[in-house]
């Protein structure tokens, strides 16, 4: 049960008054963790593209002649593709972290109706 618990599949609580453990199967627990968690993943992955595009306007400050040199053009191509990766990982990320919460709020939902 704590491995359960610790993976957040299962929720620990007491009734106040009782040494008795009530375990409950809690994917909405677990769903909320993963929702800040990839919350705090796409954040980062923000930073990151911040960073790329402050490289980019850094290189566009270079003399002409090294932005015509072909290692700093290679190395704009490289910046440019994390770019678009993180991009299209983030939008995907997005998607996924608003399908979560909108499964939790069903989960919400369903749970004051009983």
């Amino acid at each position: 049960m704590k491995d359960l618990e610790n993976a957040l599949f299962v929720t620990r609580s007491r009734q106040s008054g009782s040494r008795e453990k009530i375990y409950q199967v809690g994917s909405e627990s677990f769903l909320k963790t993963f929702a800040d968690r990839m919350k705090i993943a796409s954040e980062i992955l923000r930073r990151q593209m911040k960073r790329l595009g402050e490289n980019e306007k850094a290189w566009m400050e270079l003399p002409k002649e090294i932005q015509d040199s072909a290692e700093a053009r290679r190395i704009l191509e490289v910046g440019e593709t994390f770019y678009n990766y993180y991009d299209f990982y983030l939008s995907s990320m997005d998607s996924v972290i608003e399908k979560i919460e909108n499964k939790i709020k069903e989960l919400d939902t369903e749970l004051k109706k009983r």
